[in-house]
């Protein structure tokens, strides 16, 4: 009997199985009547096909320019801007906040998750926040000036 057994014994609690899970049956009906133009598969009256997310609009995703020794070299050589931007941003948004910013669409966008690193003050441990570096590449004959 393994511990949490133990203590479900004692508290009179019962032990939940997991229920079964079922499949649910998207849009089968009972008459074959054709579906109206617009109207997306297992979708209520009155809404529409599922459309992108715009909640997250582009100007909530900073584009904060991450510059280190290899991202100038990259910017020199390869056209590739590196940029920091929060941990829940897509490339799609990126490139859309990108546009929107410089106003030309990069040709390719590139994201590695970067995890937060274990800090200590004093006797408590804790970590830092994790963040996303994003590589956009600027088409041919376009660039930035980082330059203050």
């Amino acid at each position: 009997m393994s511990l949490l057994s133990f203590a479900r014994k004692l508290t009179g609690r019962a032990e939940s199985k997991p229920k079964p899970k079922t499949k649910k049956k998207v849009g089968v009906s009972g008459s074959a009547a054709p579906k109206q133009a617009g109207e997306a598969a297992g979708a209520k009256a009155g809404q529409s096909a599922k459309e992108p997310d715009s909640t997250l609009a582009e100007s909530t995703i900073p584009l904060e320019p991450y510059l280190t020794e290899k991202s100038v070299n990259q910017h020199a050589s390869l056209r590739t801007v590196t940029f920091k931007v929060q941990a829940t941003a897509t490339k799609h948004e990126v490139a859309r906040a990108f546009e929107a910013k410089y106003s030309f669409s990069p040709t390719a966008v590139r994201s590695i998750r970067m995890s937060g690193k274990s800090r200590r003050r004093g006797h408590s441990l804790g970590k830092t926040a994790q963040w996303k570096k994003v590589y956009v590449t600027m088409p041919e004959g376009k660039s930035i000036d980082f330059t203050v």
